[in-house]
């Protein structure tokens, strides 16, 4: 990619825009988000078809024209790739309350927390008493739990993407 672009519009060289670093971070990243590396890529596919269009127009730049096909068919096949990735490895940390999962971990910590009980020394009349009052607490905590929850979700959602963190503008 050039260092500079001239423009149709103008005789100034304009500086190109690169998300080539951030991409290139993000794929290194195991923990970065898979919807903000596609953005990432699309980014920087629209900064390549700018490119090639203004090298379309410019017999003087018809050198470009293969290689930044090129480049727009490799971030095509990225961004695909992500975004497949991203379909395997779903990674919202939400809990489900619902599911399958949670009711067999909090059934298991029952278990647990039952075996304890009795190794401790409380006979069936306490754990039956144990039982009922968590039961009830649990039920008026619910509520509260579960918007918590989204809550929680909804501010993991809301960390700043990375496009949003560059000072430069794209044109």
């Amino acid at each position: 990619m050039s260092a500079s672009i001239t423009t149709s519009h103008s005789s100034a060289a304009v500086p190109a825009q690169s998300y080539w670093p951030q991409i290139l971070a993000a794929a290194q990243d195991a923990g970065f988000r898979g919807r903000d590396f596609i953005r990432l890529v699309l980014m920087q596919m629209c900064i390549a078809c700018r490119e090639l269009g203004e090298a379309a127009d410019h017999p003087s730049l018809a050198f470009k024209v293969g290689p930044l096909t090129a480049q727009i068919r490799a971030l095509r096949d990225l961004a695909a790739t992500a975004r497949l990735a991203t379909e395997f490895t779903v990674q919202e940390d939400v809990v489900n309350l619902d599911g399958e999962k949670f009711t067999y971990l909090f059934g298991r910590l029952m278990q647990i927390f039952r075996e304890s009980t009795l190794e401790a020394g409380c006979d069936s009349h306490q754990w039956n008493s144990i039982c009922r009052f968590f039961a009830d607490n649990l039920a008026k905590a619910e509520p509260e739990i579960r918007k918590d929850i989204k809550k929680a979700h909804r501010l993991s959602e809301s960390e700043k993407p990375p496009w949003a963190q560059t000072n430069s503008t794209c044109p």
